[in-house]
């Protein structure tokens, strides 16, 4: 079978990459460990051999360590995933790329909020984009951003009008946006109904 062909191929280069002294030669293998087990859809092991291959190579590049990061996404790796695209950051602080996988990830790791471990992270995506917004990919993943805080706003700090803030965010970039102009109406409502009556009544 072509899988059992490709896992006799893996095993061989495999150990052909560790038999290697010279570590040109080795990242030669690891890098076509990294496109055999993307081609395979096996993300996680893909997740590995970028990291071999990037680990150290000063032949890598940023997009050699953007693909580890987003391997491990893809594997559902998202603690390692978080790890990755924190060291993107930190290579590269003034692209967007790192901040927004970042985000992601712990998006999806937290998926109820509970934790809140992707606000941080949005916040500093949110910082990046609004240099620029008539970029159209800013622009897309400042709404995702603007409206990812104001989701935790509303439903884990029932902080309602502080999501409004966010989701007038949203209108700003983008006037036509239904979904913000729908939840604007039903937070006012809530915030309506909790203002005191005046006189005190």
């Amino acid at each position: 079978s072509e899988a059992g062909m490709e896992d006799s191929t893996i095993a061989y280069y495999e150990q052909a990459a560790d038999r290697q002294t010279d570590s040109t030669a080795a990242y030669a293998y690891y890098k076509k460990l990294t496109d055999i087990s993307k081609k395979l859809k096996n993300y996680s092991l893909e997740a590995k051999y970028s990291g071999r291959f990037y680990t150290g190579n000063d032949q890598a590049t940023n997009l050699d360590l953007f693909n580890w990061g987003l391997a491990h996404f893809r594997a559902e790796e998202y603690i390692q995933a978080d790890t990755v695209f924190g060291s993107y950051i930190a290579k590269y602080p003034e692209q967007a790329f790192g901040y927004y996988w970042r985000a992601r990830a712990n998006s999806m790791h937290d998926s109820t909020m509970e934790a809140g471990t992707a606000i941080p992270h949005y916040h500093n995506l949110i910082a990046v984009l609004e240099k620029d917004t008539s970029n159209a990919t800013n622009k897309k993943w400042l709404i995702e951003a603007y409206g990812y805080v104001a989701a935790y706003e509303t439903n884990k700090e029932k902080d309602f009008p502080e999501a409004i803030t966010y989701l007038q965010k949203i209108l700003a970039i983008d006037p036509a946006n239904k979904d913000a102009q729908r939840y604007i109406s039903v937070l006012e409502k809530n915030v309506g109904s909790k203002q005191p009556t005046p006189g005190g009544k």
